[in-house]
């Protein structure tokens, strides 16, 4: 188990390298430009798919549905649900193909008119990664299941080998269709470097069934993973979110530190008239009753220790 997380971490940290050098490299061969802007957009769109499915929102939707199933129907779901993601993943690279120039304007929308046409034709090659990134974390989900996390671990670190060697052989002779063509490389071998575990697991490409019943349940999972995240960021705002009536109470504790008994718990407390007054608002409102300077408390009793009271003399 220790030699398995080892090496996860090692396939992570490696891509992240990766990440980092294929950047580096970027502006080395073209500089701060319109050209690595450019790309740099048209790259976005597959990088954020990417680091969604990564993330694990397909895997943590379909892994428990994956798991529930017996050994005989775990193939029958991979079966119908590879056609049909298949099928989204390549429609998603179609739509991205035709709306490249619209989405481009409106992520870049100050780049010039040859970067913009150029971040186009690059986006156009890379929509087509889509596929790939989407069958890698489909084949991702049996692979978890069978604990072979290692394997499944090394997306990043395939995706920007492509491109950080083209980088590094072409430096700054590099071309920008070319090496969109290189990161469409990198989500190919996401998937096909899978596909040996998986056919090692039974599982058949060929072998495809038809079924809404598994898309559905995966879509309402889906579903509501996306409803707990939107729910649990209102809450986090809302606990981050300042509070005038909060900040006011500090501003007066740290002012007046004597009155940090009487404002420390939440709640609107009047001003005791009296002992009695003082004993009852504190029950009411859940506070231990305040002493006085003479270490006597609101009902003048539970005087100070005598060894602390002989301190204070």
């Amino acid at each position: 188990m220790l030699g398995s997380a080892f090496w996860l971490t090692l396939a992570t940290l490696l891509g992240l390298c990766l990440g980092f050098a294929r950047e580096w490299l970027l502006v080395a061969a073209w500089g701060a430009g319109e050209r690595s802007d450019a790309f740099l957009i048209a790259l976005f769109l597959p990088e954020a798919l990417r680091m969604s499915l990564a993330g694990g929102v397909l895997s943590a939707a379909a892994l428990p549905l994956y798991l529930q199933r017996k050994e005989g129907e775990r193939l029958d779901w991979l079966a119908v649900l590879f056609p049909a993601l298949l099928l989204i993943a390549l429609v998603t690279s179609l739509l991205l193909t035709l709306l490249a120039p619209w989405l481009v304007q409106l992520l870049g929308p100050g780049l010039a008119a040859s970067a913009t046409s150029l971040a186009s034709s690059n986006l156009q090659i890379l929509a087509w990664s889509v596929p790939g990134l989407m069958l890698h974390a489909l084949v991702s989900i049996p692979l978890q299941a069978s604990e072979r996390f290692v394997v499944a671990g090394l997306g990043s670190l395939l995706f920007n080998l492509p491109p950080v060697t083209y980088l590094a052989l072409a430096g700054t002779a590099t071309q920008p269709h070319s090496l969109a063509l290189a990161c469409l490389t990198g989500s190919l071998l996401m998937s096909l470097a899978l596909l040996p575990s998986m056919v090692r697991l039974g599982w058949r490409p060929w072998r495809l069934r038809a079924s809404t019943l598994e898309l559905r349940e995966l879509g309402g999972r889906i579903g509501a993973i996306r409803g707990k995240f939107i729910s649990w960021r209102a809450r986090l705002t809302q606990v981050t979110a300042p509070s005038p009536s909060k900040d006011a109470t500090s501003r007066s504790i740290k002012a007046r530190p004597w009155l940090a008994p009487l404002l420390s718990n939440s709640g609107p407390m009047r001003w005791p008239s009296s002992r009695s007054g003082a004993k009852a608002s504190c029950q009411r409102h859940g506070r231990q009753p305040w002493r006085h300077i003479d270490g006597s408390n609101a009902n003048g009793s539970n005087r100070l220790p005598a060894r602390q009271a002989r301190a204070n003399e």
